[in-house]
């Protein structure tokens, strides 16, 4: 299968106290000749694919560096990179929401939402659809 590529990006660190700072990050490219696929429309999904962990600024900039064909924003990187988790239901969810996605799994996000907002729950469409996909996941795996 081959070593795991590496690829070094300069990246600018705003976190923390101090301000910012330069620093250069090693993202790794477990699939293989994954650098084979820069000119197609599936790196981006690959990458993540590969580094499902590392930071959406890193990827980017990886992406840039690729080419400007390559280029996404922010909010694509974040919706698609939870294609590559093993989905898990949110820390400190509401157990009323979980029990009510389970008994309308068959309901889109944005109705569970105006049903739940009804009962006075407040929720995200985001967050619903993670636990549907959390839900539907375990379910899976009875």
């Amino acid at each position: 299968m081959g070593r795991p590529k590496l690829i070094q990006v300069d990246v600018t660190d705003g976190r923390g106290l101090g301000g910012a700072k330069n620093k250069t990050v090693s993202v790794q490219t477990r699939i293989p000749d994954i650098l084979a696929f820069r000119d197609t429309p599936g790196f981006a999904y690959l990458l993540l694919a590969a580094n499902p962990d590392a930071p959406i600024t890193v990827l980017r900039r990886v992406l840039d560096a690729v080419g400007p064909h390559q280029r996404h924003p922010a909010t694509w990187m974040y919706k698609r990179r939870e294609l590559f988790k093993t989905p898990a239901i949110p820390e400190g969810t509401d157990e009323r929401v979980i029990a009510f996605v389970q008994a309308n799994m068959n309901l889109p996000a944005w109705k569970m939402r105006a049903e739940l907002r009804k009962q006075g729950i407040r929720c995200s469409t985001a967050l619903l659809h993670r636990i549907w996909m959390a839900v539907s996941y375990l379910s899976a795996m009875e």
